[in-house]
């Protein structure tokens, strides 16, 4: 926790910014300023393309922990095979499996 981050109430923001496509990821302005941000200690933001959004780049430069969208969308698609294919995975393997996904659309997707 920085000093700055000390005192402030446990509140987390999430954003979802529309703006952002899956298929060509514009920049666009975050919807939540500064003023908004400094009151919370951490930003989700549900867009897993780009990864680091205006608003979590804004987030993060506020000190707050940011959380992007690709690990939800991998959990999805985890449940999705556990309950129609009755598979398992292993936390391990399902931090891995965001990571990979995280450098693949990187790699496909590149500004």
């Amino acid at each position: 926790m920085t000093s700055s981050q000390k005192g402030k109430p446990s509140t987390t923001i999430s954003c979802s910014t529309p703006q952002a496509s899956v298929c060509t990821p514009k920049p666009v302005s975050s919807a939540v300023g500064e003023d908004v941000l400094s009151r919370c200690k951490a930003a989700f933001d549900a867009v897993y393309n780009p990864g680091k959004t205006k608003f979590l780049t804004l987030a993060a430069n506020c000190g707050l922990k940011t959380v992007g969208g690709m690990g939800m969308l991998v959990c999805q698609a985890v449940a999705a095979h556990e309950l129609w294919y009755g598979a398992s995975f292993k936390d391990s393997d399902i931090e891995q499996l965001i990571c990979d996904a995280e450098a693949e659309t990187a790699r496909l997707f590149r500004a």
